[in-house]
């Protein structure tokens, strides 16, 4: 009888240490899980705050050129001509330099435009993108096709800022590094999700590429910031493609 009890009391002990250790593991996977939000969440927030940055930076010069600088080129022009017309032996001199002046106007605009595109606030994002490919096939050799399909919808300004500044990266990517000659870029507003797709014909991209280089730390954090997801494909001398995932989740639609 003794021996009965005593197995019982040990049996009990047993089971009592299994919990304990059962719910001791539990709540260090349940503090780590916390923890580790917590890092992501921080991450986030500080992701954010870096966008939020450099485009109220790009906002600041892009205010500036166009309104202080823009302006002050206009009225040097207009000084110019009418010195011109004033003294008919400067007239050839002020007419050429009020030439050279109308092209400093036109690419300061064109910089501002680059930097915080009106097009994008006013008519959205396939607006922006339609705008902004227009003047890449005006100023380069590219032959770029771009596709809009399924339900356009439009997103809240900062989302649609995000997606344009990531199409915006790619194509400066190919401009600057791939030799190509064709840009192809699709966005399809479909089943709750916005999909990117982007290729071009270009050298593709060197196997020791890392997220830091070429400007996808940038595009990758962009994307992050919408929670979305994004794929790579290339083979040297053949080009890149990149697929695009952004979910239309409720906060990313416009009031």
């Amino acid at each position: 009888m003794l021996f009965l009890a005593s197995s019982i009391i040990f049996l009990l002990m047993g089971l009592a240490l299994v919990l304990f250790i059962m719910q001791y593991q539990k709540k260090t996977i349940l503090q780590s899980e916390e923890l580790q939000n917590s890092k992501v969440n921080h991450q986030k927030q500080m992701l954010d705050a870096t966008i939020e940055s450099q485009e109220s930076e790009r906002s600041r010069i892009a205010s500036n050129l166009h309104d202080s600088l823009g302006a002050q080129l206009s009225t040097i022009r207009l000084f110019m001509l009418m010195q011109g017309e004033e003294k008919k032996e400067l007239k050839a001199f002020a007419d050429e330099s009020a030439e050279m002046l109308l092209e400093s106007i036109q690419e300061v605009r064109e910089i501002a435009q680059d930097l915080l595109p009106g097009a994008l606030k006013y008519g959205g994002l396939v607006s922006a993108c339609t705008q902004f490919f227009n003047s890449i096939e005006k100023s380069t050799a590219i032959q770029l096709n771009a596709a809009f399909t399924g339900d356009i919808i439009r997103l809240s300004e900062k989302s649609e800022l995000s997606v344009f500044r990531v199409i915006q990266e790619l194509v400066n990517n190919t401009l600057k590094h791939a030799d190509a000659n064709v840009i192809e870029v699709d966005l399809n507003f479909r089943d709750s999700m916005l999909r990117v797709t982007y290729k071009d014909n270009g050298v593709g991209l060197p196997k020791n590429i890392n997220n830091h280089g070429l400007g996808l730390y940038n595009i990758e954090s962009r994307i992050q910031s919408l929670k979305g997801e994004y794929s790579v494909h290339s083979n040297p001398g053949k080009g890149v493609e990149f697929s695009i995932e952004i979910p239309l989740t409720r906060n990313i639609f416009s009031n």
